[in-house]
């Protein structure tokens, strides 16, 4: 409200009246005249001497006019500058994303998105794990599956499918399951992710979806 009041008062001294600011302003004589009031009291002086036929500027009234300009345009330039700098893409960003991902498809989208935002270096850290992206200093990760820290701003990218295989001699000598159930039965190659274990598996989706907890003898962190 300072500032408007402080542009208000650049055009009163320059129109040399209320009426004629009010008139350039679209704004009534009463308001004018009460921002105008209220500016005053802010600084606890007068800046303007009235008489009924014309206006003047105090002494403290022309120190103020010439500050009020400079300030102005001070803020004008911060302005530009900092909505030239939102719309203009520039300096470091650090990401990361999963291991098979990274390798791939990431890397393909940061070679083009760097090839159209020249001024912006992107450092990528490749980890199956979950991050701490404050405490890491990373300003954005992509994983898969849910996000559980509501803290974090979130959007989906796209779905994913799992497939179960298996090799043909284990299966020759374990048996074929036969329903998602019957895998918490077999010895099945379990992901850790960070500090957290993959060792519950989901199946279809809505009111037909499995969760299956399987167990194996080995446990590996990319595959």
């Amino acid at each position: 409200m300072l500032l408007n009041n402080l542009r208000l008062f650049l055009v009163i001294a320059e129109k040399g009246s209320l009426v004629a600011a009010a008139r350039e302003t679209g704004l009534s004589t009463t308001t004018v005249s009460e921002r105008l009031a209220s500016l005053e009291s802010h600084y606890g002086v007068v800046l303007f001497n009235r008489t009924t036929r014309s206006i003047s500027l105090t002494e403290e009234g022309r120190v103020l006019l010439e500050g009020a300009k400079t300030v102005l345009s001070e803020v004008s330039d911060l302005d530009a500058r900092i909505r030239h700098g939102a719309e203009t893409l520039s300096g470091p960003i650090r990401m990361s994303a999963p291991i098979d991902l990274g390798r791939g498809l990431i890397s393909e989208v940061i070679s083009s998105f760097t090839l159209k935002n020249p001024a912006v270096s992107i450092e990528l850290s490749l980890s199956d794990g979950y991050v701490d992206l404050v405490g890491q200093g990373f300003d954005l990760a992509v994983r898969f599956g849910n996000v559980t820290d509501t803290s974090l701003r979130v959007r989906s990218l796209g779905h994913f499918q799992r497939r179960v295989c298996a090799a043909t001699a284990y299966l020759e000598q374990h048996g074929v399951p036969q329903t998602p159930e019957d895998l918490a039965n077999h010895n099945c190659l379990v992901m850790r992710f960070g500090g957290t274990l993959d060792n519950i598996w989901e199946f279809g989706s809505g009111p037909k979806r499995v969760r299956v907890t399987v167990r194996g003898s080995h446990v590996v962190n990319d595959g």
